[in-house]
């Protein structure tokens, strides 16, 4: 970015200092929580959900306040569809130097106004190359947050894995026939190898979501009977996922 003001990422408007209303939204964004979920889950159901959770190893990835460890995750380790982790490769011909002008600038932004260097000396290098694929990177995903999953349906990065209230499979039977993808049961098909199995079948069926990158594949992390969870336990999880509604 060699001039802040020509990225079109930082509106201000006149009358304002640069960038002073991208961070009153912001300020302001960091002030939601999504609404407690449709179902009602008790203390107990959700506190014996989060103990499964963190034994079958989610927490590795899933933790802190916000259940991310903010890490971007290398596509071809987390196996999903990788088109979307590579989409920004081609910005590294054109990234320069990180700048900013000083946040009491005035807008419209006068000649001559300071502009500062955005430090980047404690940044990870290597989280940056994932993050936009830029040299040998196969590019990567983000963790997460887990903070609002019952109303974030469909999940994955490419909103591939859906499933209707009533057993609806795919993107196929329920967004592209007018059907909300059910909380529970879609992130039952997140963590369970068998569901999953029909709701990437279920995509694969259709041509259109082919083009466009949708399989609902990757993220092979079970909570399931083959990995030795109970079908109670299993439910737990589910109880505890769709009760994070705040931090």
């Amino acid at each position: 970015m060699k001039r802040a003001n020509r990225d079109g990422l930082i509106v201000s408007e006149p009358g304002y200092r640069f960038n002073e209303q991208n961070n009153a939204v912001a300020a302001w964004q960091n002030t939601l929580n999504p609404p407690p979920p449709n179902e009602r889950i008790s203390e107990e159901r959700a506190a014996r959900g989060r103990e499964v959770f963190v034994r079958a190893g989610c927490i590795r990835c899933h933790a802190g306040a916000y259940l991310t460890n903010n890490r971007v995750v290398a596509a071809n380790v987390i196996g999903t569809e990788p088109s979307r982790a590579k989409a920004l490769k081609k910005t590294e011909k054109v990234f320069g130097e990180a700048v900013l002008y000083a946040p009491d600038t005035p807008v419209p932004i006068p000649k001559g106004a300071k502009v500062l260097n955005v430090p980047t000396n404690r940044l990870d290098p290597k989280q940056l190359r994932l993050a936009f694929a830029h040299g040998d990177s196969p590019g990567g995903y983000k963790v997460p947050s887990l903070i609002g999953l019952a109303w974030s349906a469909p999940y994955l990065h490419d909103g591939g894995v859906a499933v209707g209230p009533n057993g609806e499979l795919g993107l196929s039977g329920t967004v592209q026939k007018g059907i909300a993808p059910d909380a529970r049961n879609s992130l039952r098909a997140l963590i369970d190898r068998t569901w999953r199995g029909r709701v990437i079948a279920a995509n694969a069926a259709v041509p259109a979501l082919k083009s466009v990158h949708v399989t609902g594949a990757g993220h092979r992390y079970w909570i399931d009977h083959q990995a030795g969870f109970t079908k109670e336990e299993q439910e737990a999880v589910l109880d505890y996922l769709l009760s994070l509604t705040s931090h």
